[in-house]
């Protein structure tokens, strides 16, 4: 780490500064601080995402994803498996959706809280208004109150007035596409198949509400209809980017450092672009992960790092003690939106990640820079391939987690793989 006082073990280490300079950076040059005593509720996914927009996981929820997480052998179940619910060879939307319904926390997610507060969408933005974006989660699967949650939620309207979401999930489409379509609402692309093993940032698009230039050219005055000095940027974005989950050591799929750097790189640029826009001033970053898939940390598996990035960002290490019901306690704070759980009612606000006084605020821009690792492509024979190569990852987190992280392990440190499935020490691949 460049800052001194992070309780960090360096042996455990995968991705260093090679992998993600710009969070080493960021941290470098005092653009934001690392929590090092902050811990995840969730070991995968299916609870992690709850936990973290909602600050619970419902009591289904806990009981049924070990057997969701087992990559098929107990059958086909809930929403971690590759069928999805089913009653045969096929899904069942009808039990998919009770599985849905089952999942949902009771007080719903932190965006329903924002929605009772009165929080408007991105096209009605503006001065005195409270608003949200969301940028890929999942919202309560019976709507609250019967409000339509689609005008929150990121997404690009073609011509033909169809519409294409944010690609929540998936992990074969790069986060640096989607920082693309957040920053500038177009990418390049669209000539590449739409493959396991090939794909572009396929010409996507963001429609103009959900967008960082459209905010910035109505602020200065080149929206028609809108004077200048507006501010419509949502208040509060939730933005999912999930690539660093990687596609293990899948034959042909991109390498897990390519795709952890990409993550990175993702980060760095809206970070950029974010810095030199005239939002800056009084925007915060919380960046979490939704899980740690029980990985090696000398502390905790379940211990994760909390990276709050901005000028009222205090720089360098804090050992406030926290979970993912912490971070939305901060969240409701700001806005004084309600809670959405005891969780989080009771949680403390992430108060050491920021500075104390706004004389010690630091508005200067920051520089992303790509990180030096090669884009490159899963190899016959890489690490754990077969055992990699078995498991579904049609969305993240359908697979069997210790395997993933052995595979992860040995690819990293060019080692051998070694199952933890396997008796015996060494497994297939």
């Amino acid at each position: 780490m460049p800052n001194a006082g992070y309780n960090a073990d360096p042996s455990y280490l995968l991705y260093g500064q090679p992998v993600t300079p710009n969070q080493h950076k960021m941290l470098a040059d005092g653009v934001a601080g690392l929590g090092d005593n902050f811990f995840s509720d969730a070991e995968v996914s299916v609870t992690g995402h709850s936990y973290t927009s909602g600050a619970i996981a419902t009591d289904h929820n806990e009981k049924t994803w070990p057997a969701d997480y087992d990559n098929g052998v107990r059958g086909t179940h809930g929403g971690g498996d590759p069928l999805r619910p089913s009653a045969g060879s096929k899904p069942e939307p009808a039990i998919q959706h009770a599985e849905d319904v089952l999942n949902d926390p009771q007080g719903g997610y932190l965006f329903e809280s924002f929605v009772r507060a009165g929080a408007v969408p991105p096209d009605k933005a503006g001065p005195g208004k409270i608003s949200m974006g969301i940028y890929g989660e999942h919202t309560l699967t019976v709507p609250y109150n019967g409000i339509d949650m689609a005008p929150y939620k990121a997404k690009w309207t073609r011509p033909d007035g169809t519409t294409v979401d944010w690609k929540a999930g998936d992990l074969q489409y790069f986060d640096t596409c989607r920082a693309g379509q957040f920053v500038s609402g177009k990418t390049t692309g669209g000539n590449s198949p739409d493959t396991d093993y090939s794909r572009d940032c396929e010409a996507r698009q963001l429609d103009p509400q959900y967008v960082l230039k459209h905010w910035e050219d109505a602020y200065n005055g080149l929206v028609p209809g809108t004077p200048k000095g507006t501010d419509v940027m949502p208040s509060f974005i939730y933005m999912s980017l999930p690539v660093n989950h990687t596609l293990g050591t899948n034959l042909g799929s991109p390498t897990p450092a390519s795709m952890v750097a990409d993550n990175d790189y993702a980060i760095g640029y809206i970070v950029q672009e974010l810095s030199k826009s005239p939002f800056w001033g009084s925007t915060a970053v919380i960046i979490v992960q939704d899980d740690t898939q029980a990985a090696g940390d000398h502390v905790s598996a379940l211990r994760d790092p909390v990276e709050v990035i901005g000028p009222l960002a205090r720089a360098g290490a804090s050992h406030q003690r926290g979970s993912l019901p912490s971070v939305l306690r901060t969240i409701e704070t700001v806005f004084a939106v309600s809670p959405v759980s005891l969780n989080d009612q009771v949680a403390v606000p992430l108060h050491d990640a920021f500075v104390s006084d706004l004389s010690q605020a630091h508005p200067g821009a920051y520089t992303a820079v790509k990180p030096v690792v090669p884009f490159a492509l899963n190899q016959p024979d890489a690490p754990g391939q077969a055992a990699s190569m078995a498991m579904d990852w049609s969305a993240y987190d359908l697979i069997d987690m210790q395997t993933l992280n052995a595979v992860l392990w040995a690819d990293a440190h060019h080692a051998p793989f070694r199952s933890p499935r396997a008796p015996t020490g060494r497994g297939p691949g």
